[in-house]
This record gives C-alpha cells, structure tokens and sequence, in this order.
C-alpha cells in the first residue's frame, strides 16, 4: 500500500527534490564555478529530462495495466459469448 501513495503523489515528490537539487547544486559549486545562473540552468534542464523519463515508464505501465485490466473484465463480461460457437445459416 505504501508504494501505491508513492505513486499518487509522485509528480509532488518529484517536483519538490528537483526544486531542492536545482537549488542546492549552484550553491555547492558557487565557490568552483563563477557563473552559478549557468549551472542552475543546466541542472534545471537536467532534471526536467529526469522527471520526464520517470513519468513516460510510470504512464506506459500504467497504461499498460490498465489496458489488460479492461481486455480481462471485457473478456469475463462476455465470455459467454465468447464460448458459443458461431452460428452458421442454412440457406
């Protein structure tokens, strides 16, 4: 069940380490680096690629269950239908 809450809010979790990270690398690398604007840009677009990779394989695995979700209830729901074999007409 814990798992499933992860997954419910994901986008919120995700959105608020990227906003923590955007944050915090420029600060670390202020001391190294001169032009901290540059750095927080680039791991902004960092982490958008990283969050949009995660939500694609959340939203195809999703899809995916959901789709052999409904084949089987459509499959349950009609399988007496299903079993009956076909009837043939007579001329």
């Amino acid at each position: 069940m814990r798992l499933h809450q992860l997954l419910n809010h994901i986008e919120l979790i995700l959105s608020g380490v990227g906003l923590i990270v955007i944050l915090i690398v420029p600060w670390l690398t202020s001391q190294a680096i001169s032009d901290t604007w540059r750095v927080a840009a680039i791991t902004a677009i960092l982490v958008g690629l990283l969050h949009g990779r995660i939500f694609w394989v959340i939203r195809r695995r999703h899809l995916h269950h959901i789709s052999d979700e409904s084949l089987t209830t459509w499959e349950q729901k009609y399988e007496h239908v299903l079993s009956k074999t076909p009837v043939t007409r007579s001329q």
